[in-house]
């Protein structure tokens, strides 16, 4: 006698396929076109002739604090969160 196999394999089975397909999509999109992606906004490489001009300066310290920000609320919150309970589990309130 032989055994059927399992919808739950099937679809599971299709579901891989069909992921595995879109990572390769992927891949293939972003490795065929890095120059069109690394191109970011196209007001930075007209506005900013030279990297000693001070526009280019302020530009480079706006976005370094752009990306500082989430970070530092992140850790924050991660920090906040370690400390609760490492000192619950010193007091023995852990819940």
């Amino acid at each position: 006698m032989t055994s059927r196999p399992s919808p739950f394999r099937a679809i599971a089975s299709r579901a891989a396929k069909i992921g595995s397909v879109a990572a390769v999509a992927c891949a293939v999109f972003f490795l065929a076109a890095p120059d069109v992606l690394a191109q970011g906004c196209a007001m930075c490489g007209t506005a900013v002739t030279s990297s000693k001009d001070p526009l280019a300066r302020g530009m480079f310290v706006s976005i370094v604090i752009m990306l500082a920000v989430p970070n530092l609320l992140l850790a924050s919150i991660g920090g906040w969160l370690y400390y609760t309970y490492r000192r619950a589990a010193l007091t023995g309130e852990r819940t």
